[in-house]
């Protein structure tokens, strides 16, 4: 299989000389993912002592955004005005795509009846198959898109992992029904902490729909095969970590 870079050597020997043997493979070009920006924390943590949490002054592109920090460094300006403009900054976020492309879920987690096709009749865009996955109490994910050229719909009750499916073109989306909160900047977080932590095989618990991330990921790290894109990690349990306490440092401080 040379174009896998695999030989197998038959016949009978008659001398090895592996100094004359080379292999030369094709070069390899930075994957798509992997930005030449490089992203940089604040390394130094501020915290208020008169308080009992810690680095009030400090934020982590991965941690939760909370409204009293606004769009100062490291917040992601987009991300901030994806806020809900009212209320809490903890609620129930829309659904959140994990990839385009040629991936779905495994089908044994495809719900009975959740396979739908359009018809002459009756149509189903994505907006349709969101809201046939709100309307199962235990629908977690949809995929929408197209299978053998025909438009379809699948509705899924669990994704733990990605699988190829030939003929298939579409989009992957997680239907969060809990509140969560929205990562300061998901693009840096996922590049200051949470690849190196998939990479080197570092449980990362806190975040939601990692394992599906860090799998997208890396099959982009990989050549992209299948996949046209894939989202960043995005929002967290609200209980996962303390950050509803934490402001911008202010101008002055009363003594």
């Amino acid at each position: 299989l040379p174009e896998k870079g695999y030989f197998e050597l038959h016949g009978n020997v008659l001398r090895c000389d592996p100094t004359s043997v080379r292999y030369a493979g094709l070069p390899c070009s930075r994957p798509e993912n992997l930005s030449a920006e490089e992203v940089v924390v604040q390394p130094m943590v501020l915290d208020d002592p008169a308080t009992k949490a810690d680095a009030d002054f400090w934020l982590h592109p991965c941690d939760c955004l909370p409204r009293a920090w606004r769009q100062e460094p490291p917040v992601d300006p987009e991300t901030f005005q994806m806020l809900p403009l009212e209320g809490n900054v903890d609620f129930v976020p829309p659904p959140l795509s994990i990839v385009n492309g040629e991936f779905v879920c495994p089908a044994r987690n495809l719900i009975d009846g959740g396979l739908i096709f359009e018809t002459e009749t009756e149509t189903v865009s994505i907006a349709d198959c969101k809201t046939k996955c709100k309307d199962v109490p235990n629908c977690m994910f949809f995929w929408h898109g197209t299978q053998q050229e025909a438009i379809a719909c699948r509705l899924y009750s669990a994704c733990n992992s990605l699988v190829r499916e030939s003929g298939l073109e579409g989009e992957l989306m997680a239907l969060t029904r809990d509140s969560a909160c929205m990562i300061s900047n998901p693009q840096a977080c996922w590049a200051t902490s949470l690849r190196q932590a998939y990479l080197t095989d570092e449980a990362k618990s806190g975040f939601l729909y990692f394992d599906l991330h860090a799998q997208c990921d890396m099959m982009l790290l990989m050549g992209g095969w299948g996949v046209n894109g894939c989202s960043h990690q995005t929002y967290r349990p609200v209980d996962s970590h303390e950050w509803q306490h934490k402001q911008t440092m202010p101008a002055t401080f009363e003594h």
